[in-house]
């Protein structure tokens, strides 16, 4: 059963254990944010509700039946970096996700200039009364990461929309980072390059092989992820949690945050070859989330998910940030929807080659929670 946030409360998931762990891992990327310390009230309780978010989506998790995979204890924190990234990492047995702040602030910039812009979504909101933000959108152009304060949008509604679409992305961020604990990605990365840590955009150059087992793991998690989001989203906008969003048929405003995520992250990638780049190009990773989530089952949820929603909400997403020349590295320049096309069949063939040792990985790790539960 889905919680509401209340502020008031204490955050239940904390383990003293796990939160020391986590600082330990995290200590050399930036340490754990101190949520509580933050000077400014409207960034502490983002913070704070973001987390509660998550690990009560662990907490709902947790015990599935098989063969649904378990979240397990997996532990969730905010690691105190400016950059964009995320990373999975175990440590003295414990499953760690770290977020780093930069990914926050900066996906809820990019969806505040997103809805500042009136020729976005007019049927949210009042757009008459807004007009795009040149300043943060020339940051974001720059690649400028630090802790920009963006104009929100000058409309309500549309300022509660853009932190509807960013609560969603960073969701859906984090169900990608624990699928790869567990789809068993980070034992399966131990086992062939001694791995103990999965950041999810490494700033040094990989191998090319290193890079395809990478990119089929991405395909991995995306594919995890995209199902599980999908029917988190329709249930939240089912239960009228997300009511800023209403004038948006639920489908596509789905589509609209998985877009902008994926752009954002292709735009954060270092400037390589593709055979060099350890997640594949935006479009291509839209392609194979769109057709899964539209694939997935989705019990008691009377929505049709047309094809024409997906489309439009990638297109919508891309307009934007072509006539704003927001930043697209090389390696997703892709020409064609049949350059997409030879990107998603390249990575899915290497999925197929590993996928059976991954699974190895996975069930162990499923079967070895689930002993511990049933025996405490």
């Amino acid at each position: 059963m889905t919680r509401q946030w209340d502020p008031a409360a204490v955050d239940e998931a904390s383990d003293p254990d796990a939160a020391a762990a986590f600082a330990a891992a995290f200590d050399r990327l930036g340490g754990t944010l101190a949520i509580e310390k933050r000077g400014d009230e409207p960034g502490r309780d983002l913070f704070r509700e973001l987390r509660w978010h998550m690990r009560e989506m662990i907490r709902m998790g947790r015990e599935v039946p098989p063969p649904q995979l378990t979240t397990g204890d997996i532990y969730l924190d905010f690691v105190d970096n400016a950059t964009f990234n995320a990373a999975a990492i175990k440590l003295d047995g414990h499953e760690l996700i770290g977020i780093y702040s930069g990914a926050i602030f900066l996906i809820y910039n990019y969806f505040s200039s997103f809805l500042s812009d009136p020729s976005v979504l007019p049927q949210i909101g009042n757009p008459s009364v807004e007009t795009k933000d040149e300043e943060t959108l020339a940051a974001l152009r720059d690649r400028h990461l630090s802790d920009i304060a963006p104009r929100r949008p000058l409309d309500p509604t549309r300022n509660l929309a853009a932190s509807r679409f960013a609560w969603g992305a960073t969701c859906l961020l984090f169900l990608h980072e624990a699928r790869h604990h567990m789809a068993g990605h980070l034992e399966f990365m131990r086992d062939e390059f001694a791995l103990r840590d999965y950041i999810e955009l490494p700033a040094l150059p990989l191998s090319p092989e290193e890079c395809a087992i990478r990119r089929a793991l991405e395909f991995d998690a995306d594919l995890g992820a995209a199902g599980t989001h999908m029917r988190w989203w329709l249930d939240a906008w089912g239960t009228n949690r997300i009511p800023e969003l209403e004038a948006l048929p639920p489908a596509l405003s789905w589509c609209i945050c998985v877009a902008m995520l994926y752009k954002i992250m292709d735009a954060e990638q270092m400037d390589r070859p593709f055979q060099l780049a350890t997640h594949p190009p935006a479009i291509a990773r839209w392609l194979y989330t769109a057709f899964t989530a539209n694939q997935a089952n989705y019990i008691g949820v009377s929505i049709r998910l047309d094809d024409a929603f997906f489309e439009a909400g990638q297109s919508e997403v891309v307009r934007w940030w072509n006539e704003n020349k927001l930043p697209v590295p090389k390696s997703a320049n892709l020409s064609s929807v049949r350059s997409a096309i030879e990107h998603v069949r390249s990575t899915y063939d290497d999925h197929g080659k590993i996928m059976p040792r991954v699974r190895r990985f996975a069930e162990h790790r499923a079967s070895e929670i689930r002993n511990r539960y049933s025996n405490p």
